[in-house]
């Protein structure tokens, strides 16, 4: 005799563990997370990440509301001194090769500034080497922009001071004394004005009106 047919009882759906990524997926969502929470804001057509390793001259410079104002120059220096990243307020001086009034300038209370020196772009002649570097250093300058060359190379990247020049030269500059200090000089594309504030770092030489100084003075390393 045939068994008569049975209805199973109707089975309770299997639990499904959730399923746990690879440890490397983990990591990968996590970061996701980390960048996507990171404060953003824009300035003008500049997308700025609010993070403690911004360098803020770039920002400054970006800033689209101090475009018309804020001056950038011309990649012609090349770095000699110790000291790469360095600010301050500018004073300025003209000379051509000779440097009796730079040395005379750098004697004073530098107060953390940095001297302009014009010098016509003549690379005939060295506007300063080691004495004068250590001279500056002492008094407390921040560093020299010269349109000029430079001796001593070597000894000046030993010295803890900013010094951004055209190129060297072993010759040295006369010493007749002439020259104007504190006036508007012009190269590089900029024109550097005695109060205005000037930073430079590996990029670049950045200039600011003093009105907008102190947006740069945390720059300064």
């Amino acid at each position: 005799m045939v068994a008569p047919h049975t209805r199973r009882p109707p089975q309770a759906p299997k639990r499904q563990l959730p399923t746990i990524a690879p440890v490397s997926l983990q990591l990968a969502f996590a970061k996701r997370r980390t960048i996507r929470r990171t404060s953003q804001r824009t300035f003008g057509r500049c997308l700025l990440i609010r993070n403690r390793s911004v360098n803020r001259r770039a920002v400054f410079v970006s800033d689209d509301r101090h475009s018309d104002v804020v001056q950038v120059a011309s990649a012609i220096f090349s770095n000699y001194g110790g000291r790469r990243h360095f600010g301050g307020a500018i004073a300025t001086v003209r000379v051509i090769e000779d440097n009796v009034l730079v040395q005379a300038i750098l004697s004073e209370p530098g107060r953390g500034r940095v001297l302009v020196v014009d010098g016509g772009g003549s690379l005939r002649c060295a506007l300063m080497g080691d004495r004068v570097a250590n001279l500056a250093q002492a008094s407390g300058w921040s560093g020299l922009v010269l349109h000029a060359a430079v001796r001593d190379i070597e000894a000046l990247a030993r010295i803890d001071i900013g010094i951004r020049a055209l190129a060297g030269s072993p010759k040295k500059s006369g010493k007749q004394g002439n020259g104007e200090r504190d006036l508007p000089v012009s190269f590089a594309g900029v024109t550097f004005t005695a109060g205005d504030w000037l930073v430079a770092d590996a990029d670049g030489i950045v200039v600011a009106p003093a009105a907008l100084a102190g947006l740069l003075q945390g720059a300064v390393a």
